[in-house]
């Protein structure tokens, strides 16, 4: 009776064992006959068409500023590529400010030495700083459900100039010129309405500059703010002052970074490409980059299967910097900030894949 209980059972599992073995490898199969063809392109006879150009002439040439717009460099407290990324670091003279659970933090960009200037309350999410731009003696930086903030570089005076919650949030923000640039939304009922405002540096004179889609695709170059339609990907500009909206026509899809006259951006596919606005030169450097930000001849991107990688603006030097499943990145001139994402963990890396540090 023993032997035929047995028996029953090892029948039982070894059917149980089977069909698993058939699942993961219609899994497997499926997944290979579906997933695209990703491997850097390196013969520009085997890279995609890219897609049309539909872009009209503008009324004014957009203004060419340096790629190194930080405080003290510039007009404006973080590169417009890192705050699409969520701007997890920036940087003040010598010292790059980034925050994580346990506080905001300076670290010296040429020893790595790091020192905490403001603590935040124990338990607190890691990713709980964003946005963080350096201008003018000041670090703002926010924080998600509590709003815009700003404190002295050496931990003083720490203020808060724009309220948010769980319902009425942020989902961008910049320091540009003598304005604090912002795109609050609002969640009600599984609706989402969201806009962009400006206000002073001090959070006083808010004003709505436009009404909006929820979209972090933002970008600040001279007196405009670029933002990309989610609906149909086309390219539209925004006056700072007078809040007048104009339609580039250009096609970007997903991610864009504006560095002077050129546009870095994902086409449709997710392939990374960059567009001259002044020359009308197109080009295609790799097949895909989920994520992309741009410090003046280097791109730092992440790769199809989540690895932090760099390459050079000429399409050259393709290189991966940190193997593993990362996202969110914020170049800072030969560091590079960004998050696991499959772990609460944030990260910081030379380019040259030295010295890194995990908090």
């Amino acid at each position: 009776m023993m032997k035929k209980l047995i028996k029953a059972a090892l029948f039982v599992l070894g059917i149980a064992l089977l069909g698993l073995l058939t699942a993961v490898m219609w899994r497997v199969v499926s997944q290979e006959a579906i997933m695209p063809d990703y491997t850097v392109l390196t013969d520009k006879a085997k890279q995609p068409e890219l897609p049309e150009i539909e872009l009209p002439e503008l009324e004014e040439p957009i203004e060419v500023l340096p790629a190194e717009l930080f405080a003290g460099e510039g007009l404006q407290g973080n590169t417009a590529a890192n705050l699409v990324g969520v701007g997890y670091a920036a940087k003040l003279d010598h010292d790059i400010y980034f925050g994580d659970g346990e506080g905001i933090k300076r670290m010296d960009s040429d020893t790595g030495e790091i020192k905490m200037i403001h603590s935040y309350a124990e338990g607190t999410y890691p990713f709980s700083t964003l946005f963080i731009n350096a201008f003018e003696d000041w670090i703002y930086f926010f924080k998600p459900y509590e709003g815009i903030f700003r404190i002295k570089p050496d931990g003083d005076e720490l203020q808060k100039l724009v309220e948010s919650d769980t319902v009425n949030d942020i989902l961008y923000m910049a320091v540009y010129k003598d304005h604090i640039i912002y795109c609050p939304y609002t969640a009600v009922d599984g609706d989402l309405d969201s806009a962009i405002y400006k206000c002073s540096l001090d959070g006083t004179n808010q004003k709505k500059l436009a009404d909006g889609y929820l979209s972090n695709d933002v970008n600040i170059i001279g007196d405009y703010i670029y933002r990309h339609k989610m609906s149909d990907g086309a390219l539209e500009r925004i006056s700072i002052a007078s809040g007048e909206s104009e339609n580039l026509g250009k096609k970007i899809y997903t991610v864009s970074n504006i560095v002077g006259n050129v546009i870095y951006y994902a086409d449709s596919t997710g392939g990374l490409c960059s567009y001259d606005l002044e020359s009308g030169i197109q080009t295609a450097y790799i097949g895909y980059a989920g994520q992309l930000t741009v410090w003046g001849d280097w791109i730092a991107y992440i790769d199809v299967s989540g690895n932090l990688c760099k390459i050079k603006t000429d399409g050259t030097n393709d290189t991966v910097i940190d193997a593993g499943r990362y996202c969110d990145i914020s170049l800072v001139g030969d560091w590079v900030f960004y998050r696991h994402s499959a772990e609460a963990v944030l990260c910081c890396i030379r380019l040259d894949g030295t010295d890194k540090k995990t908090f």
